[in-house]
């Protein structure tokens, strides 16, 4: 017991001990402070910043339109007045050539004053792709044709939705209202063209029995025919009061792209996976020439308001002007890439066309 006793009382006398010493050596040093180190800062770079892409807006503002007929007599004039930013499918000029719609892969309808190049309105669809668009005569309503095989109507002074029109199960080629306004053609890839009251979506008939997806359709100028144009070479006359079917045009091989009907009603022009432009009588049906001179499919061809000229576009990058009654080459314009759609304005002083370039180009004349 003795020894624990003294064993304990070693250990607080050295305790102590070692806490005496610190204590001394603390009270005679002197504290270092370390000279402080300059430390060069990284810079890091700026986070980059994010610039919005400016609207879609032209290239070019015209200071005024130049607003002189296109004939045949002028076409050395005819030159890009300005170009616009935009993957178009289809393009189609108001009844007042006053606005310049496109429909394409971004599901949106653009309308463009044709005065400055500016944008006026977007349009939303909310179904697929869009492959056409048409404007009513009256100027009221916008007519888009989607990949979701749905037609859907729009509401020109607000954009608003005014019917959707559901009677196809593939995608909607193409669109037209009839002259008077009064009824809506819708062509599809379900190898069917249905016709439409506008004033309440009623379906009022089907042509069907048509080969291969159906890629055009076009009214008469009296609304009293349609014309088709499908695959492997399909081109029918209807008539449009009761949906039979009145004639065949000439066959060919050939898929077909474009199909459109001379104002005057005597010509009609076909576009297809060839390199010729076809025209035909649209009296008897039978065909009157082929134009050459593109070097690629006849993506879209366009008759003249006044019937004089057809314009046809191509995969080669280019537009052709034609004399429509003798078939005579007048002028090759240059859009590069393949361009899509051609169409005149009403008044007959433009041309539009879209390219896969991701442009629209108006032309005039200087």
């Amino acid at each position: 017991m003795e020894k624990v006793n003294i064993r304990t009382a070693l250990n607080i006398l050295l305790c102590f001990g070692f806490l005496w010493l610190a204590g001394c050596a603390a009270a005679t040093s002197t504290l270092v402070i370390p000279t402080p180190v300059e430390i060069t800062p990284i810079l890091l770079p700026p986070e980059p910043t994010v610039t919005p892409e400016p609207p879609a807006t032209p290239s070019v503002f015209p200071p005024q339109l130049p607003n002189v007929l296109i004939t045949a007599e002028n076409l050395n004039r005819l030159t890009p007045l300005y170009a616009l930013k935009a993957y178009a499918n289809d393009l189609a000029f108001s009844p007042d050539s006053s606005l310049l719609a496109d429909a394409g892969i971004e599901r949106v309808v653009r309308l463009w004053r044709v005065s400055d190049g500016t944008l006026a309105n977007e349009i939303k669809d909310t179904g697929g792709y869009l492959w056409s668009v048409a404007f009513s005569p009256d100027d009221e309503l916008l007519a888009t044709g989607s990949g979701d095989g749905k037609v859907r109507l729009f509401r020109l002074a607000d954009g608003e939705l005014v019917r959707e029109l559901d009677g196809h199960f593939n995608d909607v080629s193409r669109v037209a209202f009839s002259p008077d306004g009064s009824r809506l053609a819708s062509a599809s890839h379900d190898q069917r063209i249905n016709i439409w009251q506008v004033a309440d979506g009623k379906l009022l008939y089907q042509l069907k029995g048509i080969w291969g997806y159906v890629q055009s359709v076009a009214w008469s100028p009296d609304g009293t025919r349609l014309l088709s144009a499908a695959g492997y070479g399909d081109v029918r006359i209807w008539d449009a009061e009761n949906g039979r079917w009145l004639k065949d045009l000439t066959l060919f091989p050939e898929w077909t792209r474009s199909a459109a009907w001379s104002p005057d009603g005597k010509l009609i022009a076909i576009g297809a996976e060839n390199p010729y432009v076809w025209v035909y009588n649209a009296a008897t049906g039978f065909r009157k020439y082929a134009l050459a001179g593109h070097n690629g499919h006849v993506n879209s061809v366009a008759f003249s308001p006044d019937s004089t000229l057809l314009a046809s576009a191509s995969n080669d990058g280019t537009i052709r002007l034609w004399d429509a009654q003798s078939g005579a080459a007048l002028a090759t314009l240059q859009h590069p890439e393949y361009v899509r759609s051609i169409v005149f304005s009403p008044d007959g002083s433009l041309l539009a066309s879209a390219s896969n370039a991701g442009t629209i180009i108006l032309w005039g004349v200087r």
